[in-house]
This record gives structure tokens, sequence and C-alpha cells, in this order.
């Protein structure tokens, strides 16, 4: 009897005991819970062992950063690969020291280059826009941009003005067309670094001392060729404004004037007979066409941009374009640097970085050793070779139209430069209809 009692009594305070453990650990749970959760300010938590923290590793997946730290000290630039400064090429040589010696009196600051194409899908104008849309932290801080990637990107609001941050463009040592590569609707946008002019090349003969209008060219310069086969032509369009049609009124709306239409379909028509022009130049639908026929000899003449010719080693020369008027007037390409529309870029710090790329020695001394124009007369300076024509015909360009612009008018001035220079109409008949569609386009 008394062992079965003492059996009882064992097993209540057995029992007892595990009731009061249960309640113990119980309570150490919510007090460590709450400790996490409030923690005890001088309290501090045991560092977890080595053999914890790479278990931890192989277990718990590696987390995914939102947001990737800005370095404001990082200059950042898209350029297309001709002006690649880490190339062999002396004028990318000249461009990385530059480059470098903006490092060296900035110290901490690095400037990195990123190569984008030219054109295409994967064009720095397309790279621009979706890096924006996508990931706006990936963007660079400034881009090397044709005059007409410009006009696009600042109609976008992918570049910012920069008149407020620089007063680059106010001196006097930029060409008149350099100061407009830089600028829409009368904003600056941009800083001038190179430019490509149109020109007449010519092989083996010395060019005249004067300008000659297109009615004055003798006969024995033979066919003047060009790119007329190109369903977007540029030629005719330097001949139009050469006598002063307008493409575009104060706002930048499309006009397009009758007289000056038919003053250069006439002129297109009576050169064609007298043989400065021939059909035969409508099978060149690019300007590299023509630039290769000149070049195997097949053309005496040809209008081009002036780096081929200045990338030809001997045999060559330029002149003014003959155009219809009596004074000289061409085109020139252009290229800017731009203030990217990046919230996080440290601006003052780019904008100084753009004016040390457009430095005057700077730009004389790279001018030279490449194949572009100047965009500068100071430049001039440094170079060796017809630096006076070269001025006169700097001093005659002008910006190339928008493309928004040329797009309305480019298919009817192709169709009827064909038609010209085949002789399936005449002068009048091609200004009148090219007028109608044009307007028709407009007016829709």
């Amino acid at each position: 009897m008394m062992k079965n009692k003492d059996q009882k009594r064992c097993i209540i305070s057995l029992s007892l005991l595990i009731i009061t453990s249960s309640v113990l650990l119980s309570a150490c749970d919510v007090i460590s819970m709450v400790s996490d959760i409030f923690p005890d300010e001088n309290s501090s938590k045991l560092e977890p062992s080595l053999d914890q923290m790479e278990a931890d590793q192989e277990t718990l997946p590696t987390p995914i950063p939102t947001q990737l730290p800005i370095d404001q000290n990082v200059i950042t630039v898209w350029v297309q690969p001709q002006f690649d400064p880490n190339d062999e090429s002396p004028t990318s040589q000249l461009l990385q020291q530059h480059i470098q010696s903006f490092s060296e009196d900035n110290p901490g600051v690095r400037v990195n280059i990123r190569l984008k194409a030219g054109d295409g899908v994967n064009s720095i104008l397309n790279a621009l826009s979706i890096t924006a849309e996508a990931a706006p932290d990936a963007l660079p801080t400034i881009v090397l941009l044709t005059r007409q990637d410009m006009d696009i990107a600042a109609a976008q609001g992918l570049v910012r003005p920069i008149e407020s941050y620089s007063s680059a463009l106010d001196n006097n040592d930029w060409y008149p067309f350099a100061n407009k590569l830089g600028k829409y609707h009368n904003e600056v946008f941009g800083l001038p670094f190179a430019a490509d002019v149109m020109v007449l090349a010519m092989r083996d003969r010395i060019p005249p001392t004067q300008y000659l209008p297109l009615t004055d060219v003798p006969r024995n310069f033979g066919v003047i060729g060009f790119a007329a086969g190109n369903p977007q032509p540029i030629v005719p369009y330097i001949w139009l404004q050469s006598v002063g049609g307008q493409l575009m009124d104060n706002l930048d709306q499309p006009i397009y004037e009758e007289a000056a239409l038919f003053q250069l379909f006439t002129a297109i028509e009576a050169n064609r007979r007298e043989g400065k022009f021939s059909s035969a130049i409508l099978e060149y639908e690019s300007e590299r066409a023509a630039w290769e026929a000149f070049t195997n000899g097949d053309l005496p003449t040809v209008i081009t941009r002036y780096s081929n010719v200045r990338a030809m080693p001997t045999g060559s020369r330029f002149y003014h374009i003959p155009g219809l008027g009596q004074s000289p007037y061409t085109y020139a390409y252009g290229w800017v640097w731009c203030l990217v529309q990046k919230e996080s870029a440290d601006i003052d710090i780019n904008v100084r970085f753009m004016q040390h790329l457009v430095s005057p020695d700077f730009l004389a001394e790279w001018t030279k050793e490449s194949t572009y124009s100047p965009v500068r007369p100071s430049s001039l300076k440094k170079m060796e070779t017809d630096t006076i024509l070269l001025d006169q015909i700097l001093l005659s360009a002008d910006i190339i139209p928008p493309r928004s612009i040329r797009n309305i008018s480019d298919s009817y001035l192709s169709n009827a430069l064909n038609d010209l220079l085949t002789g399936t109409t005449t002068a009048e008949d091609a200004a009148q209809f090219v007028l109608e569609q044009i307007n028709k386009d407009i007016d829709n």
C-alpha cells in the first residue's frame, strides 16, 4: 500500500516538474520574441560563428539590390566608335591625353567611355531612349550626338539645355554654322566638337581661284556627280537654299516656295542638256557609291564630304559646291557634346568636362590630326594646306534641315530629280507637281 502511495507521489511530482519546465520554456520564447522586436539598448547580440555564417550563405539566397549606389565623381560618356579615345589613331591618343589631363586637374574624378553604334536598332539615340525608360540610373552623364540626333533627343527630353550652365557658345571663335549646331529652338543643348562640310571633290585639277555658280562651270569639268539615286537626297536641298529658298518658317514649320523650286528644277534641266549632269548618276543611291565611282575614275568630280577628300592620300582636291546663286552655300554635318537629363548627375563637373573637350587649343590639335572640318576658326592655324579655301567654305556652311522637314519632301524631290535627269518631265511641271504634293501633305 505504502509502495503504491510513493509511486503516486513520484508521478505527481514528475508531472509538476514537466508542467513547470514547459511554462518556463514558453516564457523564455515570449521574452526572446519581445527582445527581437524591441531590443534592449544595453543588450548586444552574439556574433555568429564563421561556420554558421558559411552555412547561412549556402542556404539563403543572395538579396538583389533595388538600386545601385550613385558615384557623382564618375563621368560616363557615350560616343560612336570613330571617336573612341582608346583606339590607336593619333586623334584617339590626343583625346585620351586630354581626358587624362581633366582627371589630373580634378582629383577623384573618373571618366568612363562607352561605345555606341551611330545608327541602326542599337544606335546611340535608341540606346539613350531605351535606357531612360527602363534603367535611368544606367544613363550616361554626357553623350556625343549628331546634330540630327540632338534635335530628336532634345524634343524627347533626353538631354537638357545648358545655356544657364555654360557660356562657351557666346565667344566669336565659332563658325556661324557651328553656333547653330548646338541649338534647338534657339536654346543651347550642346557644344560643337567636330564637323564634316560638303564640298566638290576634283581629281588632278587646280580649283578655280573664285567661286563659280553652276551656270559658269566650264564644260571641261565633266559630269558633276552626286548621289542622285538616293531616295533621301541632300544635294537638291543645298541648291534650293543657295537661291534663298526657305524650308522652315520662324516657328520651324515647313514651307516651300514655288519660285525657288522652279529655279532649282530649271537649273537641273538646263545643266543636263549641257552635259554637266547625266542620267547615269541616278545609279548612285548613296554618297558612298558616288564616292567610290569617283575614286575608281568613273566620275571626274563628285559632291561629297570633306572627310572623304582629306582621307585620300593624293590625287584629289576640293572646291566650293557650284550653287544656283552668286554666293557659295553648302551644308555641314556636325557632332555636339550634350548633357544627359539624369537627376543624379553632378551638373557642374559634367559641364566643365564638356567645356574642356571643346577648348580651342585642344580642338586645333585634334582637328589637325583628324579628317574632320573645324568648328572653330582658330583651329585653322594648325592646318597646313588649303586653309583659305576651307575657311571660305566653312563660312558659307549651314546646318542640314531637320529630318522632320525633309521627310515631307524627300520622295517628291527624288522623283522629280529622276524625271528631270531622264528628260521625262519639264521644270515647270515638276515644280507644280512637287509643290502640290507637299502642300497636300502639310495640310493633312
